[in-house]
């Protein structure tokens, strides 16, 4: 299961349950799939993303940076 949460209150805010496969499309990795997916609606609205070192890579950072 992936989650997008609140890290001062720990409220679940977007979920996506993972089966083992990607149905979608993907034209990115898995990891820049999946963070690109749970922080669409937070992009450009003041948030900080903070996610796992496995998800990172110097494409994902340069695709958030110009989104915002």
């Amino acid at each position: 299961m992936w989650c997008a949460a609140d890290p001062r209150t720990g409220y679940i805010l977007k979920y996506d349950v993972y089966f083992g496969r990607i149905k979608e499309p993907m034209p990115n990795e898995v990891g820049d799939h999946v963070i690109n997916k749970m922080a669409a609606r937070f992009l450009d609205k003041g948030y900080r993303l903070c996610y796992d070192n496995i998800f990172s890579s110097v494409k994902l950072a340069t695709e958030l940076l110009e989104k915002t």
